[in-house]
């Protein structure tokens, strides 16, 4: 490749980034509407938190079960068709739920769904793009991040302007779902040899859940992570504390609207929070998003709809600043040979952690108030930064990325191993 070059994107990457485009059109057509629609179904606010927990929770605990499944058959498509063939039907079916548990069975088979296909998708990603993984998960997290703000966008389009119903959009919402489809008819994917593969998966599924085997800094990280992930509520509280405080015909049609400014903000400021990663250092990328998190949560105990743009705009940066740091950071701290122990270790905690801080956010709005929901959540939040901020001081050993940037000659420092 000559100097200044792109190299060219494999068209198998290029299938996929189109796929997941349409499936997050479809994804965030329904997102703001699930806990209304939840509502109107007659579930209460343990069910919409608790759901919203098990949601976000099993995506991340499922991802190491079928990323090790994909590698021992030393096969990618099927797992990520049948994930979203899967997802597609079962939102088919969540619009025709007449009772809530039914909602709940049909969104939870959703995530499983989701949780199937993501981790054979990615190493699809990287074994196509070999050496330059970052282009191609870069083009799938444009592609991904247009179609959640297309989808938004679409789902209040159409309740403002047509009045549709949650089923009827629910509906449209799943039939874009099986248009993904229509690009994995050509998907293909490279053969390796089944021993390598066997002998790679059985190394994966040894590894992932050890805490004890991880250094102490990285476990020390992976506690204040799961303290913070007890703290951060699923959207569905956001938008549900939204709608609870609006009146009229903008009980629904502010909560859509606010939370087209969230997808706004979290996908514009993704990859900045990225960038502003690598040049200050992990824990003050990380400790500023739990500060603006605490913030955003204070916020939301004393919501009202006047400063809805703006809470949920700063829901979204806060969000931003978090949510691909902390796997990133965990990544450079722990030891090359670790990596995968710490990451898998990582994700099945915080995936714990989310069921758990949602449940018992739940309970609290049930039986107290949905705004002492939030109050719990800041609380988390803040109990997580005033650790991070305790370690900080503790182990320092433990240099901040930033230490190791060095601007002699516009060159960037190298060579030095975390320590």
């Amino acid at each position: 490749m000559k100097k200044g070059n792109l190299p060219k994107i494999d068209k198998n990457i290029w299938l996929l980034a189109w796929t997941s485009l349409l499936n997050d059109i479809s994804s965030e057509m329904i997102m703001p509407i699930l806990p209304m629609f939840l509502q109107s179904l007659g579930a209460g606010g343990i069910v919409v938190a608790g759901l919203g927990g098990l949601r976000d929770g099993l995506g991340n605990i499922l991802k190491m079960f079928f990323g090790y499944i994909s590698d021992s058959r030393g096969r990618r498509k099927p797992f990520i068709v049948t994930g979203y063939l899967s997802s597609s039907i079962c939102k088919l079916l969540l619009a025709v739920s007449r009772s809530w548990p039914w909602a709940v069975v049909f969104t939870l088979l959703e995530r499983i769904g989701k949780g199937m296909r993501n981790a054979p998708r990615d190493a699809l990603i990287a074994e196509y793009m070999p050496h330059h993984e970052g282009i191609g998960f870069g083009l799938h997290r444009m592609m991904d991040t247009t179609g959640a703000i297309l989808g938004s966008l679409l789902v209040l389009v159409l309740y403002w302007i047509l009045r549709l119903d949650f089923r009827i959009l629910i509906i449209i919402a799943a039939i874009i779902g099986f248009l993904t489809m229509i690009p994995l008819v050509r998907l293909k994917e490279p053969q390796r040899p089944y021993e390598e593969t066997q002998q790679e998966a059985h190394r994966t599924m040894t590894l992932a859940f050890s805490l004890k085997k991880l250094p102490r800094k990285v476990q020390l990280f992976i506690l204040i992570a799961t303290i913070y992930y007890l703290g951060e509520l699923n959207y569905m509280l956001f938008i549900s504390r939204a709608e609870f405080m609006a009146f009229g015909k903008y009980r629904v049609l502010a909560p859509l609207a606010f939370y087209v400014a969230f997808n706004i903000f979290y996908a514009a400021l993704s990859m900045p929070f990225g960038i502003l990663f690598d040049r200050i250092g992990g824990r003050r990328t990380i400790g500023l998003g739990y500060l603006l998190m605490a913030i955003t949560m204070l916020g939301f105990v004393f919501f009202k709809p006047m400063f809805g743009f703006l809470l949920f705009a700063l829901y979204g940066i806060a969000k931003a600043s978090v949510q691909g740091n902390h796997i990133a950071y965990v990544g450079r701290m722990a030891p090359e040979d670790l990596k995968g122990t710490a990451i898998g270790t990582f994700q099945t905690m915080i995936g714990i952690a989310m069921i758990v801080g949602n449940t018992v956010a739940g309970i609290i709005w049930e039986h107290i108030g949905l705004k002492w929901a939030f109050v719990y959540g800041f609380s988390m939040i803040v109990g997580a930064l005033i650790l991070l901020l305790a370690v900080w001081r503790i182990m320092g050993g433990l240099k901040d990325e930033s230490d190791m940037h060095q601007n002699t000659s516009g060159s960037i420092w190298k060579g030095k191993k975390l320590t």
